[in-house]
């Protein structure tokens, strides 16, 4: 515990005496990794410092709302090389590992301004100077929080949506098993600056487009079942993409459909990204765990949701290797 006060201390005292920062996080950014990154920029622009979002993929249209104008958060290209150079601290958020950062990872390797990370995934050898990691915390939207308030922070209402939005998404609407009684603290306070959380809800989760519905229909259409139907697992092709006219960034919240099934533990969701690597996410009930299904396969995440990238593997050579080793993790 001291420990980490003192790395916190320490991430505080750099927020303090640097002015150029960089925050960034993982590849096909979800609701926390996004909302961390513009709470803190907001903190960080209120405090007079020069900071840029520079992300290794675009902005998922459901999270637009927070940066209507397309100003703030910014897909990293070699255009953005320069900025990186420049900078004196580089904020990796909800990620503790640069092999996340797509491009952008590749352009800091060996150098780069002082990396500081701030997640609540178990990880193993982050690769930054600085280094908050809590696995007791719901979101790192919610280790965010708490280093706004050290810092003397007061929520703006703008901060707060960009917090409510990683902590809703990180806890699946507040159902995960990773919700705490400081998780509905942190999210009490949020809702006092005003913001209307079912509107925020809606933009999340309610504004589909057509083509990620069709995206949706098709694959659950297409649901297998396996372990005497403890698991239940849907495919993507790239043939199914072009059908429906949709993307990978159209996926996010499909893994979780086939958890509303009574009988089923784990849900499966296979993604081929190309003829030779396939992304892999996992989610089971609150009860059975699959993230060390999913370090046994080069990946990681949480005890309920947990994802890793098959690579040199066919669609079909993933989902049997998957399948060959899931029923270990069933009850």
């Amino acid at each position: 515990m001291k420990e980490q006060q003192a790395t916190i201390d320490r991430i505080l005292e750099t927020i303090r005496t640097k002015g150029r920062f960089v925050l960034t996080t993982h590849v096909n950014p979800d609701g926390d990794g996004i909302g961390s990154e513009l709470a803190l920029y907001h903190h960080l622009k209120a405090l007079g410092k020069e900071v840029h979002i520079l992300n290794p993929s675009p902005l998922p249209d459901r999270y637009r709302f927070l940066d209507p104008e397309g100003t703030r958060i910014q897909e990293y290209t070699e255009h953005h090389a320069r900025t990186v150079e420049e900078a004196e601290v580089l904020f990796l958020l909800d990620l503790a590992n640069s092999a996340r950062l797509g491009a952008l990872g590749r352009a800091i390797a060996g150098k780069g301004p002082l990396r500081i990370c701030i997640d609540h995934h178990p990880t193993q050898g982050p690769s930054c100077d600085l280094a908050w990691i809590d696995d007791h915390a719901a979101a790192a939207g919610e280790l965010v929080f708490s280093l706004l308030k050290r810092d003397g922070c007061k929520i703006s209402r703008a901060m707060a949506e960009a917090l409510y939005v990683a902590l809703l998404t990180d806890t699946g609407g507040f159902r995960y098993a990773n919700v705490t009684a400081q998780t509905h603290r942190v999210v009490a306070e949020l809702l006092e600056t005003g913001i209307v959380h079912h509107e925020i809800y809606r933009r999340v989760y309610e504004s589909n487009s057509w083509n990620q519905s069709l995206l949706f229909a098709k694959t659950i259409g297409d649901m297998q079942r396996a372990c005497n139907d403890r698991v239940a697992w849907m495919k993507i092709s790239r043939e199914r993409f072009e059908e429906t006219g949709a993307g990978e960034k159209d996926t996010e919240g499909l893994a979780e459909f086939p958890r509303s099934i009574g009988e089923v533990q784990i849900a499966v969701l296979f993604i081929e990204q190309a003829r030779d690597r396939i992304r892999v996410r996992f989610r089971s009930r609150n009860d059975i765990a699959v993230d060390g299904l999913a370090r046994e396969l080069g990946g990681g995440g949480h005890g309920n949701a947990s994802a890793t990238l098959l690579k040199e593997t066919t669609l079909d050579q993933a989902i049997d290797k998957v399948l060959g080793l899931v029923g270990d993790y069933v009850r």
